[in-house]
């Protein structure tokens, strides 16, 4: 399996980055801090010509909106879905996840 990673893109500046032809890997990470999630049209540029699986894990920038993290989750979950059925979304981790992983035996 041929793997493309890509973080700290950050899309929303102008970036004219494209991924490359799909031929050369199988599917594609995007490693957080993307985009914003109030702007979610340079996501839709960057992905037009990608339809293999992408595993989409956000970052800290993802949620610069100033709106309730669980609110942008669904409202950016709810995009995808309808935009990009290939991407998945990875992250936030259900409520006490973290802190069962995080903590000793």
């Amino acid at each position: 399996m041929r793997i493309i990673s890509y973080s700290d893109l950050h899309l929303e500046f102008g970036s004219d980055i494209k991924p490359p032809k799909e031929d050369c890997a199988d599917i594609m990470i995007l490693a957080g801090d993307v985009i914003t999630f109030s702007n979610c049209d340079p996501l839709s540029r960057f992905l037009e010509t990608w339809s293999k699986p992408v595993l989409y894990v956000t970052g800290n920038h993802e949620y610069y909106t100033r709106k309730p993290m669980d609110e942008e989750n669904r409202r950016f979950k709810e995009w995808l879905f309808a935009r990009h059925p290939n991407v998945t979304l990875s992250w936030p981790p259900k409520t006490g996840q973290v802190a069962k992983r995080a903590s000793r035996p």
